[in-house]
């Protein structure tokens, strides 16, 4: 049964890869008569979403739009509305690329055209076309995707944005669903443990530029996280690397997917619902007893022998 499920899914992550690459070749022929395109966002069916939130941002409008771009000549210019307070990183992500409609209005004579979204967990894509998205965005924006990879990475949450509270189409962030309530002390304790030779950070992803984002993950071996939108940030680092992602729920399974994808090694901690304290020495336990992680992180600090039964 498990594997019949399994091979359910697939065939609908093809049928929704089909479907885009059919709407993607409309808007190639399309541009062969019209220099200017309307693009309409719209999320893969059955997946949901809107882009106006940041994973859904990256999904279902950079990723196609960076397909689409790669495929039409470089006289097309994209026109979209404004969507929230991502809209203005597209003109940074594809200089010359993209204009925004600042009053939501068509112009006239202006063709438009669907661009469908490419949420992993719904539409199939290969490591190679992550890897190449993730390399061109790096590439737009200048980052070296050589650079050193020694940082290890602890993801804070913080309170949303105004936007979220007042003026999205979807109001809420994973922020407010979601915490880590003792997070100085688990923040603490991993930072003391990393071994010399690793820069650890502390990242409030909100109050950093999109492009410092991409340009830590690049530079990041491992990344600590509670499930939330920020870890969309994943696809940015360097095959190898290491996601350990804080959940309550295993079928929440975006960041396993991409990790999976970007053939990252991937970590599930349970935690014990959704705004929960971690005890910090059951954690250290649990991580040190992972080879892949260890290596990292000093062994010869004072911990009980408290071991959890985790994932």
């Amino acid at each position: 049964m498990q594997t019949y499920c399994k091979s359910i899914r697939y065939e609908r992550k093809q049928l929704f890869l089909c479907i885009i690459q059919v709407s993607q070749n409309k808007a190639l022929t399309l541009s062969k008569s019209n220099k200017l395109i309307l693009l309409q966002p719209t999320p893969p069916k059955l997946c949901g979403g809107n882009i106006e939130h940041y994973y859904h941002f990256i999904f279902d409008l950079v990723l196609p739009l960076n397909r689409l771009i790669q495929k039409l000549p470089k006289d097309n210019i994209f026109l979209l509305n404004d969507f929230g307070i991502f809209t203005n990183r597209l003109e940074d992500l594809f200089p010359g690329r993209t204009h925004i409609l600042s009053d939501n209005t068509r112009p006239k004579k202006v063709k438009a055209a669907p661009l469908l979204g490419m949420n992993p967990r719904c539409v199939y894509l290969s490591p190679q076309e992550l890897e190449d998205f993730s390399f061109n965005i790096k590439h737009n924006l200048g980052i070296d995707h050589n650079a050193p990879w020694n940082q290890i990475l602890h993801i804070e949450p913080i309170h949303p944005h105004p936007f979220y509270v007042d003026n999205a189409k979807k109001k809420g962030a994973g922020a407010t669903r979601r915490s880590i309530l003792n997070h100085t002390e688990l923040c603490t304790m991993i930072q003391k443990s990393v071994k010399d030779g690793y820069q650890f950070s502390n990242l409030q992803l909100e109050n950093i530029s999109f492009r410092q984002q991409v340009e830590c993950f690049n530079k990041s071996k491992i990344v600590f996280a509670q499930h939330g939108a920020g870890l969309a940030n994943c696809i940015w680092m360097k095959p190898n690397s290491i996601v350990v992602e804080f959940s309550n729920n295993v079928s929440l399974d975006h960041f396993r997917t991409i990790s999976k994808l970007k053939k990252h090694k991937y970590y599930f901690y349970k935690t014990q619902g959704e705004h929960a304290s971690i005890d910090t020495e059951y954690f250290m336990n649990w991580l040190l007893r992972h080879e892949e992680l260890r290596c990292f992180f000093q062994t010869d600090f004072n911990l009980t022998s408290k071991t959890p039964n985790n994932s």
